[in-house]
This record gives C-alpha cells, structure tokens and sequence, in this order.
C-alpha cells in the first residue's frame, strides 16, 4: 500500500537519479517513471505489479517523498536559494543551508495555497530574472523573492496603497501573503544562516515594500521585486483567469459578496496609477496587464450587480410586499 512504502522510505539525500533508485528500492518500489507530463512529479511502481502510479511521490533532495496533492518544487530551488545566500555572505554550512530552504519551501507548500504557492513562487523568480539586468543587487532581490509571500495566514489586513489613496480592508477569513511577517522571518532566518545584519535588514526592508506595492523611491531593486509579483496581472488572458478561479478558490471562506468588493477596490486601487510598472524591462507589460483588470472589474461589478438584484427579489419575498393590493409571489 502507498501510506506502507511511503513510510518505509529512507531521506533522499542525493540530486543523482541512480541514488533515487537505490533509496526507491530498498522502500519496495522498483523504478521511477514519469508522471504525465510533469517533470518534478514521479511515480513508483511496485515489483510484481501492473505499471501504474500506485505510489505518487516528489522526489527531491533532502527530502522524504511526498504524498501527491503538496507541490514542492524542483531541485533547481535549492541550488538557486543556496547561491544567493552564499553570495549576500552566509557563513553557514551547506546543510544548515539546505534546512533553511526545506523550512522555506515547507511554507510554500501548505495545502491552503491554491494560487499563492511553489508555482506561484517560481513564476516571480523567473520575473526576477527577466528584471535582474537593471537591479543593483541581484542576490538580495531573489532572497527577497523566496521570501516575499512565506507567510501566508487568514488575516484581517489594512493595505496602505500610498498618495491619498483609502487604505483597503480586507474580508475577515482572507487567505493572504502576509509581507511584514514574511519580511521578519527572512530577517530572522538569514541571520540565522550568517548573512550579514546590513544584507538581511535589506531583503526584509525590500519585502515590506510590498505591503503597499509601492517601490521605495529610488530603488530599482525594490522596483523590480514590486513588478515581479505585479507581473501575474500581465499573463495572458486564459492563464488570468486560471488566477482568478484559484484565487477565489484560495478564499472559498470569504462571502462571495465581500470578495468581490475587496477584489473591486483592489483592481481600482492599482488601475489609478499613472503606470503599474517600475521598471524599464516590465513596461512592455503594461498594456496587457490593464486590460485584464478592466476585463476583470467588469466581470466582478456585473457579478456584484447579480448578487443586489438576487438581495432584493429575496428581501421583497419576504417581506411579502404587495402590488395593487395583491401578495407579490412568484414562482420557481
């Protein structure tokens, strides 16, 4: 049985595919395989039996396998993570490294992330990379990236949006990347790793830049992490809507009404400044991004504007209110 092999399996502590099939192996599974298409997911099959994902597991570095259903992430994650730290001057041993992205990617992975996850993540690095060639410190930007959304609880928020703009309250039960927790915990875990105090107050100062997604003025490595995570609102249409329904999914607890209220003054928030990106490289992304938020404000006020007429047919009912002296009734 799965739940059987899977706990009979030794930590995987190798890259190497021959070091997976040896650790595979003495767990009762005789060879890896492709699962689909998906290149970072492998199913086992078990000696003896029909081909089949009997076994669904990520396979990564210094980590058991996983059950299907958590997405971790590929194993370029961990070189990536362990390079930026070494260059913003971690002290720390490899190991103590590799624990530190565990912990890291353990966060990304919580099963309440529907949108906000591992995928997510690895979609703002590659940002990252796309607006790297006019940061000034490259390393610290894509800490502040691994970072930026690790904490993520039902909160209530105030979203400062900065110039005379309302703060935005969110909906009680908001699933929501909480950037000044985040920005304390990279700050605790780097030092914790040997980074320097300057380095680490950095990436936590860039990460609470967030919060209200205006860069800190001047700076183009705040610049470019604010456009990185603005950067899902510039995908093309099919792969927005994907983001909504999982957004929406994300926020399931949220009164479908509250949602779309606080998605509304959002998107209005965002659309009224004069230019959504920062960067030289992300200005190609500027048209693209606005018309999915109109599409999508026109989308949420028309769905808004269903929800009052439901109200007020619901409230007239009962209310039993009367139309020429007759009992207002209607049929289903």
């Amino acid at each position: 049985p799965p739940a059987q092999t899977n706990a009979s399996l030794p930590p995987i502590r190798s890259r190497q595919f021959g070091a997976m099939h040896r650790a595979m192996a003495s767990g009762g599974v005789e060879r890896l395989g492709w699962r689909g298409t998906h290149p970072r997911v492998f199913h086992g099959i078990a000696p003896g039996l029909t081909p089949q994902p009997v076994l669904p597991l990520l396979i990564l570095s210094g980590r058991r396998a996983t059950p299907m259903g958590v997405f971790i992430g590929p194993p370029w994650l961990e070189s990536s993570y362990a390079r930026a730290v070494t260059e913003v001057g971690a002290s720390a041993a490899r190991d103590e490294i590799d624990a530190a992205i565990e912990r890291l990617l353990t966060r990304w992975s919580d099963p309440r992330r529907i949108f906000h996850n591992t995928r997510h993540l690895i979609d703002v690095l590659h940002r990252v990379d796309e607006l790297s060639a006019g940061t000034h410190a490259p390393a610290l930007v894509r800490l502040a990236a691994f970072y930026h959304g690790a904490v993520f609880e039902p909160q209530m928020l105030d979203l400062e949006w900065g110039g005379d703009l309302e703060p935005l309250r969110l909906p009680r039960g908001a699933n929501w990347e909480d950037e000044a927790a985040s920005s304390l915990l990279a700050w605790s875990e780097l030092l914790r790793l040997g980074v320097p105090e300057s380095a680490a107050e950095r990436v936590a100062n860039l990460i609470g830049a967030m919060q209200d997604l205006v860069p800190l003025p001047g700076d183009s490595d705040s610049m470019a992490l604010i456009d990185a995570s603005l950067g899902l609102l510039a995908v093309e249409p099919q792969r927005y809507k994907t983001y909504l329904a999982e957004v929406r999914q994300e926020n399931a607890g949220v009164p479908l009404r509250d949602f779309l209220e606080a998605r509304i003054a959002t998107l209005d928030a965002v659309l009224a400044r004069p230019k959504l990106f920062a960067s030289l490289e992300a200005l190609s992304w500027e048209r693209r991004a606005r018309d999915n938020i109109a599409a999508e404000l026109v989308r949420n006020r028309k769905e808004l504007l269903r929800l009052d007429i439901d109200a007020a047919v619901a409230a007239r009912l009962r209310e039993g209110e009367t139309d020429d002296g007759g009992t207002f009734a209607t049929t289903q």
